[in-house]
């Protein structure tokens, strides 16, 4: 790992901040601040640089999945290994066949991965309506 990366997680895009986080955060550096208002948070990244890094932050986005991508990283308390043994179960599960992959997952002969990762969509789903992970 190159000594100026920053460990975010998130979606991988066309405009992600991911290659730039270094320069952002040695630019916040030089303000007298310590809390952060991320307006456009997108996939969070550059929050959870502003967390890993120790700054209070709000972030905020029109987009949905942020919320989630917020909860997931900002507001989370717990070590990733508290839910290994969740992540372990859950990966370890067949597809389910459903309304996500018929929807979304193609066409189970022509487009083969798509239609796996599709079924895995309805498994997730279906497992998340389900699980408890208090």
């Amino acid at each position: 790992m190159d000594k100026n990366e920053i460990m975010t997680e998130g979606i991988r895009y066309t405009g992600s901040k991911k290659e730039i986080l270094p320069k952002i955060l040695e630019l916040t550096k030089r303000l007298d601040v310590k809390n952060i208002l991320d307006g456009f948070a997108g996939t969070t990244r550059v929050s959870q640089m502003y967390k890993i890094n120790g700054y209070n932050v709000d972030c905020n986005d029109l987009a949905i999945y942020s919320k989630v991508f917020g909860n997931c990283y900002l507001l989370n308390d717990k070590s990733k290994s508290y839910y290994q043994e969740k992540i372990d179960y859950l990966n370890s599960l067949k597809g389910l066949h459903g309304w996500y992959s018929e929807n979304y997952g193609g066409n189970a002969i022509t487009v083969h991965q798509i239609h796996v990762n599709g079924m895995e969509g309805c498994l997730f789903i279906d497992k998340m309506n389900k699980y408890s992970f208090e």
